[in-house]
């Protein structure tokens, strides 16, 4: 299985929690996706070790539409001076797997 992580060109995740979840540029989506069920399976590791790119489904402004986000480009903390603390240990967490 996890060839096709690897060998795609992106891996989406869609989960009704984050479908649920407002985006904000505050970290807050960061740190949601640390604390969801889906990234306390253990699969999940793998399928963010795997691929090369991730993009997130979140709740946008359009009711009928996700709003899609790169996890590397748009969701987690480029350096610790910017974010808060819990946005960047979430980072860091998310990181370290990647």
């Amino acid at each position: 299985m996890h060839e096709n992580y690897r060998k795609a060109e992106c891996t989406i995740l869609h989960d009704n929690f984050l479908l649920n979840f407002d985006w904000t540029d505050d970290g807050s989506p960061c740190v949601a996706i640390v604390l969801f069920s889906w990234f306390t399976r253990g699969w999940t590791a793998l399928e963010l070790h795997e691929s090369k790119r991730v993009k997130v489904l979140f709740k946008g402004p359009d009711p009928h539409s996700p709003l899609v986000k790169d996890l590397d480009d748009n969701i987690l903390a480029k350096r610790p001076a910017a974010a808060s603390r819990a946005y960047w240990i979430a980072t860091h967490i998310i990181q370290r797997i990647r």
